[in-house]
């Protein structure tokens, strides 16, 4: 099965594969670890529910909502809070 998801200006097709591909990098600033998602990135509300792993925090201990996010971390909307723990490691 395919599929396309226009989100914001990213464009995300879902490959035969079950895989999702973009035409633009959709984290925050992967040269320097950051690897939240971007405002609009396709990967926002699209990963599967698993249970025992999508009712769980993510990465940085952010609660994930009923469409959980593909990665590793929850997208915050703007407005609300990153954890006060949030530190980049290179």
């Amino acid at each position: 099965m395919y599929g396309i998801i226009l989100a914001a200006a990213a464009v995300c097709i879902l490959g035969a594969d079950g895989n999702y591909y973009t035409n633009e990098n959709p984290f925050v600033d992967p040269e320097n670890h950051d690897f939240r998602l971007k405002p609009g990135a396709c990967g926002i509300n699209i990963g599967a529910v698993i249970p025992g792993v999508t009712d769980q925090p993510d990465f940085l201990g952010n609660k994930r909502d009923g469409k959980p996010d593909i990665g590793a971390i929850e997208y915050i909307q703007v407005g609300q809070q990153p954890p006060e723990n949030l530190r980049v490691i290179p």
